[in-house]
This record gives structure tokens, sequence and C-alpha cells, in this order.
């Protein structure tokens, strides 16, 4: 008599197990025929999130800086915004220098102009950055088109809203920041409106906090629906 037989074969491949599995049986009247291994079935690779897209603010990519971003400067402060020759994932991004003095922050500035209605719809605002030190304190600000301010000392017309962000250190990060998280800021008082619209933001400009000194790299502006 002939004794049964079987093979079992295993394979592996990485995360994914395929067991195939073939018997042999002696041949006579009544004995099925041996079963066919099932099909192997390859996984393939998951590709990695897409990044958020939106309306780009700008992606430093374009030429024409100077034309673009503007600067201030408090007597007692330096801030230079310059163009990079590195960015995230691409050759350019905004570099921010600063020392500061005792002047409020947002006496030296840097920035860009806008025009109103541009930002209508949209939620909220991203961008990639970077600083060479952890902890930066950057105030994140824009001017909203508002008839009703009339405060001292203050543009009138305007009233400005800012949020303050920490920077991440030497690694770039990812940073989104809502409409509804900036204020109305302190210079304003109880003049103006107290809640920001985007589609009435007529300019973005950027302040460092109470840190003496430092430099920030910032890319890819972009506003979100």
């Amino acid at each position: 008599m002939l004794k049964t037989k079987r093979f079992c074969l295993v394979l592996a491949s990485f995360s994914l197990v395929a067991l195939l599995s073939t018997c042999s049986k002696p041949s006579g009247e009544g004995v099925p025929p041996p079963v066919p291994p099932a099909p192997l079935v390859t996984s393939l690779p998951t590709a990695p999130p897409a990044q958020p897209t939106g309306q780009i603010i700008d992606d430093f990519e374009q030429g024409n800086f100077q034309q673009r971003w503007w600067s201030h400067q408090a007597k007692d402060s330096q801030m230079n915004c310059t163009l990079a020759g590195e960015g995230y994932q691409s050759t350019h991004s905004l570099h921010i220098t600063f020392q500061r003095g005792t002047s409020r922050p947002l006496y030296s500035i840097c920035g860009t102009d806008l025009t109103a209605g541009k930002l209508n719809g949209t939620t909220s605002l991203r961008f990639d950055w970077r600083s060479d030190q952890p902890g930066l304190k950057m105030l994140l600000a824009v001017d909203m088109i508002d008839p009703t301010q009339d405060a001292p000392n203050v543009s009138p017309g305007l009233t400005a809203f800012e949020v303050e962000l920490q920077s991440p250190g030497d690694a770039w990060s990812v940073a989104t920041v809502r409409w509804d998280q900036f204020r109305k800021a302190p210079a304003i008082g109880e003049h103006g409106v107290n809640q920001l619209d985007p589609a009435k933001i007529t300019n973005l400009y950027i302040g460092m906090g109470s840190n003496l000194q430092g430099q920030v790299w910032l890319d890819n502006l972009v506003v979100l629906k």
C-alpha cells in the first residue's frame, strides 16, 4: 500500500505571508484530483499622505522678492528679511534674522501686501518653517479693513489681528493657524471690530517676540479653504 505524502510550502514576503499547500494522494477510483494552489496576492506600497493644498500666497520661487516683501525696523532693533538659498524641498525661502531691543515686537516687522478679497472663504494659514533655536516667539499678524477703527496712534481704518507661535528648532516643521486663533492687537484697545474677516485682509506681516536674537526660515505660505 502507498503511503500518503504531504508537501507544505510557506512563503513569507515582508509583511505579507502566503500559505500555499499542495497534497498528493494515492491514485485510485474515487480519489479527487489535487486542489491547485491559491494565487499569490501582492500588496502595493502605501503612498504617503498628500500635503494639504490651497491658494499660494508665496512659495519664494517666483523672483522679484524685494517687490513683494517689505520691512520696517524700530530704532533699537534690527530685523532683516531676505531670500534664502534654501527652502523646504525647494531652493528658496524667507529668511528672517533679528536682534531686538525693548520696543514692542510689531514695531520691527517684515510683511507682504495682499489684495482685499483674495482670502475670502479661507479658514486657515499653513506654512513650513524652522529656526536656529527652538522656542523662539514669533508674532504672525494681519491688517483688516475696518472703517470703525479710530484708535489713537494707529493707522485709521485698519484693525490688526495677531497670534503668537513658538518656533520648532532646526528641523523643518509645518504650522497651520486658523483665522479664529487670531486676536485683536492690544494697541487697538476697544476700537474697531473684534472678529477677523479674512475677506478684508490687506497684508500679512511677521514680528519677533521677547527673544533677544535669532533666525527663522519660512516657506510655502498657503491659505486653506
